[in-house]
């Protein structure tokens, strides 16, 4: 089965709450999924195009039905409110190639 991934490019409008309200519960939701963050950057070199969004994070899951599974689920929708608060974001959820 292939691994699934959620990629998110976010701006951040308020650090200190994202970091004490929605990661705090972010956390251990994702540990509790099975998901493994891959990668993570307040500072990712940007080599082409321009954004305003300065941090950057790629979490792994089982599969893309476990990542789709873990964003539309009623836990994560539970703690959105708190990312949308502290935080602008383009997320992506994507299958790996092989």
């Amino acid at each position: 089965m292939k691994k699934g991934y959620l990629f998110a490019a976010l701006r951040m409008l308020d650090a200190e709450y994202f970091a004490e309200e929605y990661l705090a519960r972010v956390v251990p939701l994702l540990k509790r999924s099975g998901a493994r963050i891959v990668a993570s950057s307040d500072r990712p070199e940007i080599v082409e195009g321009a954004t305003d969004r300065e941090r950057v994070v790629l979490i792994e899951f089982d599969s893309f039905k476990s990542a789709r599974d873990f964003y539309h689920g009623t836990e994560y929708q539970a703690v959105i409110q708190f990312r949308f608060n502290s935080a602008d974001a383009h997320v992506y959820i994507m299958e790996a190639l092989d």
